[in-house]
């Protein structure tokens, strides 16, 4: 599987992640524990420059991440039912 591009963790007040932002070719990708991923370009401008508020995530640490929220890599597919159906 190709996992072209950069992942962002926008780091919580609590702990962890509030979201995860995708940025790659095809576009800046969304995603969240209620939200599954969407395109929306209006992060990737703040995740790449505001290291204050944003972690870059190496994609291993990216994959824990989004596994705990059901969700799986964006360049691994949009659909989290995919996912289950491998297991």
């Amino acid at each position: 599987m190709n996992h072209t591009g950069q992942y962002y963790g926008r780091r919580s007040e609590k702990k962890g992640y509030d979201w995860i932002v995708h940025l790659s070719d095809a576009g800046c990708f969304v995603t969240d524990p209620v939200e599954d991923w969407e395109k929306d370009d209006d992060y990737r401008d703040e995740a790449q420059s505001n290291p204050a508020l944003y972690d870059k995530l190496e994609i291993e640490e990216a994959r824990k991440i989004l596994v705990r929220w059901g969700r799986s890599l964006h360049s691994e597919g949009f659909s989290q039912i995919n996912g289950l159906e491998n297991h």
